[in-house]
């Protein structure tokens, strides 16, 4: 496991951990703090709780995500849980986060000490992710073959995680994670970097990086 650390003015800090394997992926995310996890996690549910996903509540009939605890509009069942409990972001989550896709990065961003950003992502075989990720869509797999040409079987650096808190946003903080993140990649020696997101100022943001 590696760690760079590289310093802005006005008190932010970008941290940059790579690994090579689940093991390291695992020591990267143990030498975060306690509070520095929890803070990553914090911002997690404040990115996707938000535009344009909203994933505020998850329906325990369905698993479908909703911005409201009413009813689904997936299932019409009436019985919601937390989207993403606090506890099982830290404990659970990231580390399997990280841990699937190695080689992989990590990047943080703190302000004043405070964690307000992060994004990660790593190696996987172009099948393997649909399947892992995308719950296996043929029309997924079809579409990113037919736009870049890429066999299933090759192996991409996907890029997983972006996230900032609601109060950091629209202000370049994202744009800057990403590229870090595309920068390393890129040192570590990947040809192919893989993302989807429905975020369009995210998609446009990564067509001009």
């Amino acid at each position: 496991m590696k760690k760079v650390e590289s310093r802005e003015s006005e008190g932010r800090v970008f941290s940059t951990y790579t690994y090579e394997n689940g093991n390291q992926a695992l020591e990267a995310y143990g030498a975060l703090t306690d509070e520095q996890r929890l803070a990553m996690a914090r911002v997690y549910q404040e990115a996707f709780g938000g535009y344009p996903w909203f994933e505020i509540f998850k329906c325990n009939q369905c698993d479908e995500f909703s911005k409201t605890n009413d009813s689904c509009s997936h299932c019409g069942g009436s019985s919601f849980s937390e989207a993403y409990p606090l506890e099982w972001l830290v404990n659970e989550y990231f580390p399997h986060m990280m841990g699937a896709y190695t080689p992989g990065v990590l990047v943080t961003l703190e302000d004043e000490g405070k964690m307000i950003g992060f994004t990660t992502g790593g190696a996987i075989g172009l099948g393997q992710l649909i399947q892992d990720k995308y719950k296996g869509k043929p029309e997924i797999l079809a579409s990113i073959i037919g736009q870049t040409g890429v066999a299933p079987e090759a192996v991409v650096f996907y890029e997983n995680e972006t996230c900032i808190s609601a109060t950091s946003q629209q202000k370049g903080s994202g744009g800057k994670l990403n590229l870090a993140r595309i920068e390393t990649a890129s040192e570590i020696g990947f040809p192919l970097i893989c993302g989807r997101s429905v975020n369009q100022p995210g998609i446009a943001l990564k067509q001009r990086q």
